[in-house]
């Protein structure tokens, strides 16, 4: 259960975009510890889960429009604007993000 909204409730766009965030979270955490990497390989990781972790909120948002309560609405809406902030600092940040290097 998600701010009183069970898994069932949600379009299965939107679970398949939590699955594949929750794998890229759980890829780029390990490929953080285990894995050695370098640093902009590792953000790639990162900054792809974020990517479709903000993409699964606003599925989420879409599938339940209507039915959300107002602190439920509010509380969905700042952990999708979260996401996308994150992706855009984190991409102003380090430009070379984008970049082959």
């Amino acid at each position: 259960m998600l701010i009183g909204v069970r898994l069932s409730d949600l379009g299965r766009r939107s679970r398949w975009l939590l699955a594949i965030a929750s794998l890229l979270f759980f890829i780029a955490l390990a490929a953080t510890f285990l894995i050695p990497q370098s640093v902009l390989w590792m953000l790639r990781a990162w900054l792809l889960a974020i990517l479709f972790l903000g993409a699964y909120w606003l599925s989420f948002l879409a599938d339940l429009r209507g039915r959300l309560g107002t602190w439920q609405l509010a509380l969905a809406t700042l952990f999708g604007l979260l996401a996308w902030i994150l992706v855009v600092a984190m991409l102003l940040l380090w430009p070379q993000l984008l970049m082959g290097a």
